[in-house]
Parts: structure tokens; C-alpha cells; sequence
């Protein structure tokens, strides 16, 4: 039995362990999103401010 439950304990902090190195994975993720979201923004903005300047 005291095998059985090293290896669960050993399990556990696995998971924890996991579950922390794709919580920051998920972060990481969002904040780059967010960044291409802005990036892609701009573009537009400049894109949009450029085809103004053209059909004026």
C-alpha cells in the first residue's frame, strides 16, 4: 500500500506540475494574441488611412 500511495503522491505533483507549465503556456499564448491583435490593428488603421489618402 505504501507503494501504491508514493506513486500517487508522485502522480499528483505531476499533474500539478503540468498544469502550472500550461497555465504559463496559456498565458504566454494570450499575450502574443493580444499583440498580433494590436499589430494587425495598426495595419489597418494605416491601410485604411492610405486608400482615404487615394480616394481623396
Amino acid at each position: 500500500m505504501a507503494d501504491n500511495s508514493s506513486l500517487i503522491h508522485e502522480l499528483q505533483h505531476d499533474v500539478k506540475t503540468h498544469a502550472a507549465a500550461i497555465d504559463s503556456i496559456q498565458t504566454e499564448m494570450q499575450q502574443l494574441f493580444r499583440n498580433a491583435e494590436a499589430a494587425n490593428a495598426q495595419r489597418f488603421s494605416l491601410f485604411h488611412e492610405a486608400l482615404e489618402s487615394l480616394m481623396d
